[in-house]
């Protein structure tokens, strides 16, 4: 998932987890894509390109890409119960996710979990943003519902605002 570009510590990585193939699970990997088009076109915006992954396989492959980059913003389809389309934000290195969304995943280990792993292990980034659009189905082989859809670009708004931000902010110290 690696490639060349501004050391970990100098980036944010935004991960749009999930699986396109199964409804609104795809809304992650779907948000990525839209940055990515966003960023082409506007080059003037290039101090604010985060590094942009998808993570398709699960939250190992969010773990592991997260690791060293001291900001990190998290994109996926959740159930809590609001309607779908409903665009959630926690900021999680300091403290969990709801208990509610400890039980939703599609992905074999549930968010709230891994999140409390990597806090245990200590491997956490000093900053970690959860972005958690509403979902409403998951059916294999359908496409977003619209709702969900409609959610993506006020969520690319607000992670625009998290990313301004973090231009703002000095990065941290190296350790020699």
């Amino acid at each position: 998932m690696r490639g060349a570009g501004p050391s970990k510590n100098e980036a944010v990585l935004v991960i749009g987890a999930g699986q396109p193939w199964r409804g609104d699970d795809g809304v992650g990997p779907a948000l990525v894509r839209e940055l990515r088009l966003y960023f082409s076109e506007h080059p003037d915006l290039a101090q604010l390109r985060p590094r942009l992954e998808e993570a398709n396989d699960g939250l190992v492959d969010f773990l592991e890409s997260s690791s060293g980059y001291s900001k990190v913003i998290l994109v996926d389809a959740v159930v809590t119960g609001s309607p779908p389309g409903t665009l959630h934000r926690w900021e999680v290195a300091q403290k969990p996710l709801p208990a509610s969304l400890r039980a939703c995943s599609t992905h074999g280990f549930d968010l709230g979990g891994a999140i409390e792993l990597y806090r245990a292990l200590n491997m956490l980034p000093r900053s970690l943003v959860i972005y958690g659009i509403e979902a409403g189905q998951f059916e294999p082989g359908s496409v977003l519902s619209p709702a969900v859809k409609a959610a993506i670009p006020a969520c690319q708004a607000r992670l625009l605002e998290d990313l301004t931000l973090y231009s703002r902010q000095p990065s941290p110290p190296t350790l020699a």
